[in-house]
């Protein structure tokens, strides 16, 4: 993807209830389709996109913990519900819940994925985002080893994945009507960062 040289604002795009921004992915990666909403929404053409990785789209406030845990999820094939934040092409932001389906083979090898992005629940972004920030700062004063044992003391202290927190948060709204089957995260492996996992086993 093109290096836009931009700085994220403050200014924000929200995606509403009945909006999904569609992703498909080959196993190395590589975008292969995004859906016209997905244009019209962030300002990206399809040339912008296509054989590429997302990483451009990144918001600077994601910690890369959090990032790891989603390119873990994919790796291990699982669906992972978190809120996250990106950048459109001319440096707005926009929050959205993520939502995987994966195509594997018969030897449970993965052949492609599907990347959704759903519309999120407003109430849970301003707990998410005092969460993202402890996050970063431990990640850029300490490390993100730091980070991750940080994140599993306090997920295990509430006894919940973080698909499980995003929707404690999001109790006050229809959580499962904003995503596709919701599959367990209970079972993935230790982090990459430490022996533990950052979900709940």
């Amino acid at each position: 993807m093109e290096d836009l040289n931009f700085i994220p604002s403050d200014r924000e795009v929200r995606l509403e209830p009945n909006q999904s921004l569609i992703f498909k992915f080959s196993n190395e990666y590589k975008l292969e389709y995004v859906n016209d909403f997905f244009t019209d929404f962030t300002g990206y053409e399809i040339h912008d996109v296509i054989g590429e990785g997302v990483e451009g789209m990144k918001h600077s406030d994601i910690p890369k913990l959090i990032s790891s845990m989603l390119y873990e999820s994919v790796e291990n094939k699982k669906n992972i519900n978190i809120i996250l934040k990106n950048t459109t092409k001319d440096g707005r932001f926009y929050w959205f819940l993520t939502d995987f389906q994966y195509e594997i083979d018969e030897e449970n090898k993965l052949l492609s994925f599907k990347y959704y992005r759903r519309f999120p629940s407003k109430s849970a972004i301003p707990t998410l985002e005092k969460l993202y920030k402890k996050l970063l700062d431990i990640e850029n004063h300490a490390s993100i080893e730091v980070a991750e044992k940080y994140l599993y003391g306090f997920l295990e202290e509430k006894n919940m994945s973080f698909s499980e927190y995003t929707a404690f948060l999001s109790k006050g709204e229809d959580f499962k009507s904003m995503v596709q089957k919701v599959e367990t995260s209970q079972n993935l492996p230790a982090g990459k960062a430490g022996k533990k996992s950052w979900f709940r086993k």
